[in-house]
């Protein structure tokens, strides 16, 4: 079991969005929304659209950099968390077969 564990780790990728630092702040401040919304706080949340665009950016940014290194038919993909909601979306799209998993918490 742990050498299993060893090889999945090995071949584990994590991608960062650092250049994207102004739609990441965006990002951040809708996905507080979302929270809110997870949680059933849906009182006085106006919806604000440039907020909601740079969360599609965001998640969109993620994609394309998934794009470069997925190998669909033998890649699974783990979302963590509503911060990517709209990333499945996104990589479904392009890739109908990708092995894709979200986890919310």
């Amino acid at each position: 079991m742990m050498q299993l564990a060893l090889i999945l780790l090995a071949q584990m990728r994590t991608l960062f969005l650092v250049e994207e630092y102004f739609i990441l702040q965006l990002f951040l401040v809708f996905s507080r929304d979302i929270k809110m919304l997870l949680h059933f706080k849906i009182g006085g949340l106006p919806f604000q659209r440039t907020l909601y665009h740079s969360f599609l950016s965001a998640n969109r940014a993620f994609a394309d950099r998934l794009t470069e290194v997925l190998s669909p038919d033998e890649d699974l993909v783990w979302i963590h968390d509503y911060h990517l909601l709209a990333l499945p979306t996104f990589l479904r799209k392009r890739f109908p077969r990708a092995k894709v998993g979200f986890f919310l918490h």
